[in-house]
């Protein structure tokens, strides 16, 4: 077994001003506990660097101390078994269906894989059964990266300049570092004022590549980017959903379920759609303006209850206590709107600390706190954005749950 790290880090509060960061990711101690030859260092956290800017006016654009909490929390809540059992259904080595002759599985898309006679596989490989997590407020991408090093699937969102100016680079730099394919974590723009008005926009939402092309502004300060003149963002397309029909695309050819388009509207919206299901969404120190906390909580009730949600999704939600007030009323507007929430326990936040072997002082992340949160109303056979008065009958506790 592996010695448990011991890192000196310093909390976000006092790195502001830095325009880049070396920071370490916090390895989960069941992979430290049960390391396999394709891990990270085994047991020792990758360190990367993170770009970030503290100009005047600038919002979500340097590292939050609540970003750092949560990271150590999740870390370890991490079951490697349950990773590993996600990557293997519908891979060939469980595929479904019926047996072709000597074990060969048709996985779609990719090929012949030795199936153990197991049958034919429904999933995309690697990419197809791992965990799915959406990340609102993502500012420059720490978060995101985390969970991609933990073996899950992100979509990170933000704003512009965030997108531009930080989180794409820094999700670009870090999947590099990290030696992971580019579209283990894809980019959004998404603005929770915009779908409040607008639900479908959640049905067209649109990305940014990673592979290294650089971004062009349009004149609205957005980052489309431009290749012998067509508009190279692409749209997620049912994502994580099963049986996808022939003929769908990935961007440059490689992601599986992702399309690329030609332009923002040469794609009729919904076509073919399931929308994007999510097995878990964390967001950290995104109650901080009033006007945004409303926006807020309704974008997270529309999306756990989209109709390609199975099951209302765990949302983890980080946050710094700067003015109770509004903390306060934040939370009761969530409460209010049929969200239930579970304070996770601050000596359990200290013993993740200690977990991934990180030295803080208890003054260090004062005023963090981390939440459990849930929508508690079925999802099922409900049309997507309409009320639910259905009350779900949910007694498990999640306290120690990423899905």
């Amino acid at each position: 077994m592996s010695l448990k790290p011991r890192i000196t880090l310093e909390p976000a509060s006092t790195t502001k001003h830095l325009p880049s960061l070396t920071h370490p990711l916090p390895l989960p101690p069941t992979f430290r506990k049960h390391p396999r030859p394709s891990d990270h260092n085994n047991s020792t956290p990758t360190t990367i660097q993170l770009s970030q800017s503290d100009a005047p006016g600038s919002t979500g654009t340097t590292l939050w101390l609540s970003a750092q909490v949560l990271s150590a929390y999740l870390a370890c809540q991490i079951s490697r078994d349950d990773l590993e059992v996600k990557a293997q259904v519908n891979t060939g080595q469980q595929g479904q269906g019926q047996g072709q002759g000597q074990g060969q599985g048709q996985g779609q898309g990719q090929g012949q894989g030795q199936g153990q006679g197991q049958g034919q596989g429904k999933g995309k490989g690697r990419e197809r059964g791992r965990g799915r997590v959406l990340e609102l407020g993502s500012g420059i991408g720490y978060l995101s990266l985390c969970l991609a090093s933990w073996g899950y699937k992100v979509i990170s969102t933000d704003i512009e300049p965030v997108l531009s100016s930080v989180l794409l680079p820094n999700i670009k730099t870090g999947l590099e570092a990290l030696n992971l394919p580019l579209d283990d974590v894809h980019v959004g723009q998404l603005d929770w004022t915009v779908v409040d008005t607008d639900p479908s926009i959640l049905d067209s939402l649109l990305f940014y590549p990673t592979d290294g092309e650089s971004l062009v502004e349009n004149q609205d300060g957005g980052g489309d980017r431009k290749d012998g003149g067509r508009d190279r963002k692409y749209q997620v397309r049912d994502w994580g959903d099963e049986g996808e029909e022939e003929g769908d695309r990935g961007y440059e050819g490689g992601d599986r379920g992702v399309e690329a388009l030609e332009s923002d509207d040469e794609r009729g919206r919904g076509r073919g759609k399931k929308g994007m299901r999510f097995e878990m969404i964390v967001t950290t120190d995104t109650i901080y303006h009033p006007p945004l906390v409303l926006p807020l909580w309704k974008l997270l009730r529309l999306i756990s209850t989209h109709p390609s949600q199975r099951r209302s999704p765990i949302i983890w939600l980080g946050l710094e206590r700067r003015d109770d007030k509004l903390i306060n009323d934040a939370l009761e507007v969530g409460r209010q709107m049929g969200f239930s929430m579970k304070q996770v326990p601050r000596g359990k936040l200290r013993k993740a600390f200690e977990g991934v072997g990180w030295v803080w002082k208890a003054e260090d992340w004062d005023g963090v706190e981390v939440w459990n949160v849930r929508f508690n109303v079925k999802v099922d056979k409900v049309k997507y954005g309409q009320e639910r008065d259905t009350i779900q009958n949910d007694d498990d506790d999640d306290d120690n749950a990423l899905s």
